[in-house]
C-alpha cells in the first residue's frame, strides 16, 4: 500500500463487478430462478435489447453470457444500438459541464414535457448515430403536442353529445373530395409507418407521423371541414365521422412516440370512436386498401397547390388577411372538381365568391398575377389586390433604394476591401449583393406586371 507501506493487501471476496449484476436484469426481474414464473415463461427470452453503443461489452456482452450460461439461451435476438446525446455543438455531456443542469432529463420534462422529450429524442437521429439535443427540436416537439391537443378540442367540440357513425357506416358516394384524400393519406401513412417501424426505422416513422398530422390532417383536412361544419342545412355526420376516425387511428400511431398526450386525448374521444379502456392496450392499425385514392390524392395536391400559390401573391402584395379577391382560373381536365368544391377554395383561399370564374379554359387578363399548377392557370387581377397607382410607386421607391444599395456593394468588391477584409466577409457581401439582384429582378417583374 503506498499509504502505509504494508503488504498484507488482498482483495474484497465479496465485490461483484456491478456489470455483473446488471448483466442478470433480462431474467432476474422475471421471477428467476423460478424458471417456470409466467413472467419468465412469457417474456424470456426476449425480442430485442435497446442500448447505448458505447456499452455494447459492458452490458450486452455480459448479459448474453449470464443468460447462456444460468439458462443455456440467449436473452434476446437482436440488439439495437442508439447513439449518444451531445449539446448543441455536439460535446458529450458530463457533470463538469457549467450548464450540465440544462440537460437534466428531469429539468428538460418540467421545461418542455415528458412527451416532447420523448419525441425529440426518438426522431431527431438516424440509428446508430449521435444526436445533439438543441432546445429549438425540444420547443417544435412540445409545439407539436400542444397542436394536437388544440385540434382535439376542436374536433371534440363539434360532435358534442350526439352520437358518431362509424365510417363503414357511411357510403361511399357520400365522401366528398377532403374526405377521400386524408382517408387515403391516412391508411397510406399506416402502411408506411407499420414498415419503417418493422425496419427499425424509429425516427423516419414520428417524422411520417407529424409530418400528416400536423400538416395535412390540422392545416388543410380540418380547415377544409369548418365549410361544412359552419354551413347551414349541411349534412354535418360525415365531416364528423372522419375527423373523428382518422384523429383516433393517428393516435394510435403516435402513442408510443408521445404516449401521455395521446392516451389523455383518446380517453376524451366518444366510446363509440374507440375500442378497449386504453390506448396502450389498443390494437395496432392496419393498412386498409379499400381506402387508397391516387385521384383524390392528385385532386387534393392541385388544391394545395393553388392555395400555397394565391396566399404567395398575397403576402407579396401585402393583402390584408381578411381582405377577399377576385379570380379567374382555366381548370382544364380539374373543372368539375373544383366547381363542385369551390366553397373549400373560397374558404382557404380567401376569394371573393362574386368575382370567381372556374373554367376549362379562359382567355389571359392584363394587369393580373398568375398561379400556375400544372396545366391549370389562375389569375388574379391586380386591381383587386392593390391600388395600382400607389403599388407603383412603392416599388419604384423599392427599386431605387435597392439599385443604390447594389451600385455601393459593386464599389466595395471592386475596390480595397475584397483584398483587405477577411475572405468570410468579403463572401458574405457577395452573397449579399446576388440576394439583392434577386430581389431587383422580381421587383422589376412585379412592376412589370402593373404597366
Amino acid at each position: 500500500c503506498t499509504h502505509c507501506g504494508s503488504e498484507d493487501i488482498r482483495q474484497d471476496e465479496d465485490v461483484l463487478d456491478t456489470w455483473f449484476s446488471s448483466g442478470l436484469w433480462p431474467f432476474s426481474t422475471l421471477g428467476w430462478p423460478d424458471e417456470i414464473s409466467p413472467d419468465m415463461e412469457r417474456f424470456f427470452p426476449n425480442d430485442m435489447r435497446e442500448t447505448g453503443y458505447d456499452i455494447l461489452f459492458f452490458w450486452v456482452a455480459r448479459e448474453t453470457m449470464l443468460s447462456l450460461a444460468l439458462l443455456g439461451k440467449a436473452p434476446y435476438a437482436k440488439v439495437y444500438l442508439h447513439g449518444l446525446i451531445r449539446n448543441e455543438e455536439g460535446k458529450k455531456i458530463s457533470k463538469s459541464m457549467e450548464d450540465a443542469w440544462k440537460y437534466d432529463p428531469l429539468y428538460i420534462i418540467d421545461e418542455y414535457g415528458t412527451d416532447a422529450l420523448r419525441y425529440t429524442l426518438t426522431t431527431s437521429s438516424s440509428p446508430g448515430n449521435d444526436m445533439n439535443l438543441d432546445s429549438r427540436r425540444l420547443e417544435g416537439a412540445r409545439n407539436f403536442a400542444n397542436k394536437m391537443w388544440q385540434s382535439a378540442r376542436f374536433i371534440l367540440m363539434n360532435i358534442g353529445d350526439e352520437p358518431v357513425e362509424p365510417l363503414s357506416a357511411i357510403p361511399g358516394d357520400a365522401l366528398v373530395m377532403e374526405d377521400r384524400w386524408i382517408l387515403s393519406r391516412l391508411y397510406t401513412l399506416t402502411g408506411e409507418v407499420t414498415t419503417l417501424m418493422d425496419q427499425y426505422l424509429y425516427g423516419e416513422a414520428g417524422r411520417r407521423i407529424r409530418d400528416f398530422l400536423w400538416d395535412e390532417f390540422c392545416d388543410w383536412y380540418i380547415e377544409a371541414t369548418k365549410v361544412r361544419l359552419y354551413a347551414e342545412g349541411e349534412d354535418k355526420a360525415v365531416p364528423i365521422t372522419v375527423l373523428l376516425t382518422v384523429l383516433e387511428q393517428a393516435l394510435r400511431l403516435l402513442h408510443p412516440f408521445m404516449p401521455f398526450v395521446s392516451e389523455a386525448i383518446w380517453q376524451a374521444l366518444p366510446a363509440s370512436g374507440r375500442q378497449g379502456e386504453a390506448l396502450m392496450m389498443a390494437r395496432w392499425p392496419e393498412e386498409d386498401p379499400a381506402y387508397l385514392d391516387a385521384g383524390a390524392e392528385a385532386q387534393m395536391a392541385a388544391v394545395i397547390d393553388l392555395v400555397r400559390g394565391i396566399r404567395n401573391v398575397r403576402a407579396e402584395y401585402h393583402v390584408e388577411p381578411a381582405r377577399r379577391i377576385s379570380m379567374a382560373m382555366a381548370a382544364h381536365d380539374l373543372t368539375g372538381v373544383f366547381q363542385e368544391r369551390q366553397d373549400v377554395l373560397i374558404a382557404l383561399a380567401r376569394l371573393d365568391a362574386d368575382h370567381l370564374i372556374i373554367a376549362e379554359g379562359i382567355e389571359p387578363i392584363a394587369q393580373s398575377a398568375t398561379v400556375m399548377v400544372g396545366d391549370l392557370i389562375a389569375y388574379l387581377p391586380l386591381a383587386g389586390l392593390v391600388d395600382l397607382d400607389e403599388e407603383r410607386e412603392r416599388l419604384r421607391k423599392v427599386l431605387e433604394g435597392l439599385t443604390g444599395r447594389i451600385e455601393g456593394s459593386e464599389k466595395r468588391l471592386n475596390g480595397p476591401f475584397a483584398e483587405r477584409a477577411p475572405q468570410e466577409i468579403v463572401q458574405k457581401e457577395r452573397d449579399n449583393l446576388e440576394a439583392m439582384k434577386l430581389e431587383a429582378d422580381q421587383v422589376q417583374e412585379q412592376l412589370g406586371r402593373l404597366r
